[in-house]
């Protein structure tokens, strides 16, 4: 079998125009580029050139496009970059409902694009039935030329948690960087004060004030086609948190959590979905040496749904309030999403999942079980969410099931 080739021709990059550019300094723009004049053109350059632009998160609209040469250059193609730039001062705000927080309201203040800059930073408060802050943070998108991103926050909170009540401030430093085009590789740096009062896991109230100085790191791959609202693809992360006592910790333990999603479009109109979270912390002695914040929960609008927040696993032998646990496994076995009419869809859900004390703990027949239904409705400030989830083996003082309402999908 003869299989004739025909030879095509090979151009390099000419001139790189730049157009649509009115804050952003050019610097910003060519170090996105993976590509250079008089390299040999590679197309898929211009589009990881192009995503690299888009995900910058300063333009509206990207387009990155072949040209023939102004020049009169016939081995040249000229690299056309047309954008659409954002607002760079972004006003939010924003008011809604939850089961959970009830009514609640953010308002806040950015600015996408200091100076031409690229580098980012704004304030936010916001308050609920269960909690109010308010938050400062700064991202910068490279670092001493390299594509290595910093992000800061200074955070102060008020947080009214089902057994007990918190008061913290908090900064938190992260550095980051893609890995292999869907990855995301983190190092952060926490160091927070907390107050925790109205504590109802004892048996008189008492004020405990850790203070926690820890390092984490957290690797992940998303293959999502829609971070939002995802039809297809999977994503997994991979988390680990070491607080130490030489980093000025009142409290030195260790906290791991795993994370895989997986959705497949079964049809048009619907998507089958999966969710497992595993968590574990330890502190070396017992329950009592981890702080009331740092120990695992479950139950609420996200998994676990025929429980109130946080009422799974543990509970105070005198109230049942909840204790939390030290190893953590809640798994959506499987939610179907289905597209009924326009913006309305319905959901079908069964969740599995308990807290436990210990790990070595963990037993099958421990596991809670709670089907239910829900519907979604799409609106222009987001995806509204309404869910029943029904405690088919109901304990002591349980409810036989719980209903939620939130923003976005659970998970």
């Amino acid at each position: 079998i003869d299989v004739p080739i025909t030879k095509g021709t090979q151009f390099k990059v000419g001139r790189i125009i730049l157009t649509g550019f009115k804050n952003t300094k050019k610097t910003v723009v060519r170090r996105e580029f993976t590509f250079d004049y008089g390299e040999i053109l590679d197309y898929s350059k211009l589009a990881l050139s192009q995503r690299n632009l888009y995900e910058s998160g300063l333009f509206r609209s990207v387009f990155v496009r072949q040209e023939a040469s102004i020049d009169g250059d016939s081995t040249a193609k000229d690299i056309l970059v047309e954008v659409v730039e954002k607002t760079p001062i972004l006003f939010t705000t924003s008011v809604g409902y939850a089961t959970l927080e009830k009514l609640r309201g953010r308002i806040g203040i950015r600015n996408e694009n200091i100076f031409g800059s690229g580098r980012m930073s704004g304030i936010e408060t916001w308050v609920s039935y269960i909690n109010y802050g308010a938050e400062f943070s700064y991202h910068e998108p490279w670092t001493f030329g390299y594509h290595w991103n910093i992000d800061g926050t200074l955070t102060g909170e008020f947080q009214d948690e089902p057994s007990f009540d918190q008061t913290s401030v908090r900064v938190f430093v992260t550095v980051s960087r893609r890995v292999f085009l869907r990855g995301h590789f983190a190092l952060s740096y926490r160091h927070e004060n907390i107050e925790y009062t109205n504590i109802d896991v004892f048996e008189f109230d008492d004020v405990i004030s850790p203070r926690i100085r820890s390092l984490s790191q957290s690797i992940s791959y998303d293959l999502r086609d829609d971070p939002f609202s995802p039809s297809t693809g999977w994503m997994v992360n991979l988390t680990n948190e070491y607080a130490l006592q030489s980093l000025g910790s009142t409290n030195e333990f260790f906290k791991t959590r795993f994370n895989f999603r997986f959705f497949y479009p079964l049809r048009r109109s619907t998507v089958l979905a999966t969710n497992i979270e595993l968590g574990w912390v330890d502190a070396g002695g017992g329950l009592g040496d981890i702080p009331l914040g740092e120990r695992l929960y479950a139950g609420g609008p996200n998994v676990l749904r025929g429980f109130p927040d946080r009422s799974v696993g543990p509970v105070d032998a005198d109230d049942n309030t909840p204790l939390g646990g030290r190893a953590k496994l809640a798994w959506n076995v499987l939610e179907v999403r289905e597209h009924i009419w326009r913006w309305v869809s319905m959901v079908g859900f069964y969740d599995v999942g308990n807290i436990f004390e210990q790990a070595d703990g963990m037993k099958i027949q421990d596991l809670r079980m709670t089907p239910g239904l829900g519907i979604r409705i799409s609106s222009p400030i987001g995806l509204f969410r309404m869910d029943y989830g029904f405690n088919i083996f109901p304990q002591a003082d349980e409810s036989h099931g719980a209903y939620h309402i939130s923003i976005g999908h659970a998970f």
